[in-house]
């Protein structure tokens, strides 16, 4: 499993986000191709369970030929005695027809190596690149999770989603 250092983060931010305009949590998004994105939401101090933020990864194709839609969510959290951070799988959904509705249905997460695989790393090769602007779904999923994923398709597309 890839770690990424504190330092690395820490620059990735400071880049991104000078201290001068620096506005806690803070997000970032990155294009996985097609209509698949990763979004990210750094948090300024560990939750109770000692969470840093969370990653997404979003796709909606429900207006398209895929007709679904799935999200992807991990916590971002420190290995023990170390300056570094992991990616440590949550959960995940899948949105589908099925008969006249739409089903959510609960999913095993994409392993977090294939992650790392497939997304564009910034210059430090610890981080993901943001590359674009955080869209409402990847927001969603970051921050209201599956359920906050699944209000956003519902609202985006102005259906109803039953769960399976």
């Amino acid at each position: 499993m890839k770690t990424f250092s504190t330092l690395a983060i820490a620059t990735t931010l400071l880049t991104a986000f000078p201290p001068s305009a620096a506005a806690v949590p803070e997000y970032g998004a990155s294009n996985l191709g097609g209509s698949t994105y990763l979004t990210w939401v750094f948090q300024d101090r560990a939750d109770a369970n000692g969470v840093r933020g969370y990653v997404c990864i979003t796709r909606d194709t429900l207006g398209g030929m895929a007709r679904n839609a799935f999200a992807n969510r991990y916590a971002i959290v420190p290995v023990p005695d170390n300056f570094y951070f992991e990616l440590r799988p949550l959960n995940a959904v899948e949105i589908y027809p099925s008969g006249s509705g739409w089903v959510a249905e609960q999913v095993e997460p994409i392993p977090v190596d294939d992650i790392w695989a497939n997304a564009e790393l910034d210059e430090s090769e610890e981080w993901f690149a943001a590359n674009i602007p955080v869209d409402d779904l990847g927001r969603a999923c970051v921050d209201g999770g599956i359920a906050g994923t699944v209000q956003q398709v519902e609202q985006l597309h102005q259906i109803d989603v039953r769960e399976r």
